[in-house]
């Protein structure tokens, strides 16, 4: 979940992230991540840049300290603190998705780094898979779908109450605090690839 084997930092494609090489292919072609692709569907995070700059001023006032700063260097030291923000979240969830990756490969998950929040979200993780007696098939399994690939995080069988039985289906690990829109379309996609290693 945290390092795809046939992940590449970048693919062919200009500007779209996270790559990957198929293994079929002899001239080694990069092809663009589905989540890269997804994140080219603008967010409106605005607000929630605005809302962490302001928090950040709030908290380190004395850092910030526009009396004693001209107001560009004011301006230069506030300006990027929501990335900040951004950066102890994306920590929090690779700590998860480590985790979760150790358990389902059936190796003893090494949680002595974990704070109280990532402790939550892996309790509620084992509440689905006691509520739904889910059964994990694969992990880490990478796809392709024509012109892009991705990465599942897991194949699993879980009951189904629209169906009233045991299903298969994929699950991709989400530790943010809300769930986009976006999301459906990167099952959507992984759901529909064609090949898989």
């Amino acid at each position: 979940m945290t390092s795809p084997a046939l992940a590449r930092y970048f693919s062919d494609v200009e500007n779209q992230g996270r790559g990957y090489i198929d293994p079929r292919d002899p001239n080694g072609r990069r092809y663009p991540g589905v989540t890269s692709i997804i994140k080219l569907v603008a967010k409106d995070l605005a607000q929630y840049g605005a809302d962490q700059t302001a928090r950040w001023v709030s908290e380190n006032w004395e850092k910030f300290n526009p009396g004693q700063r001209s107001d560009q260097s004011a301006f230069n030291i506030a300006r990027y603190r929501h990335k900040d923000y951004r950066d102890e979240r994306g920590e929090i969830g690779t700590g998860v998705h480590s985790y979760i990756e150790d358990y389902v490969k059936g190796l003893e998950p090494i949680g002595f780094d974990l704070d109280a929040e990532q402790w939550q979200m892996i309790e509620q993780f084992n509440e689905a898979i006691f509520v739904t007696g889910m059964e994990f098939i694969d992990s880490e399994v990478t796809v392709f779908g024509g012109d892009w690939a991705g990465t599942l995080d897991l194949r699993v069988k879980a009951y189904s109450e629209r169906l009233g039985r045991m299903a298969t289906g994929i699950l991709d690990v989400k530790t943010s605090k809300n769930i986009y829109p976006e999301v459906m379309l990167q099952l959507a996609a992984l759901k529909s690839a064609k090949t898989q290693f």
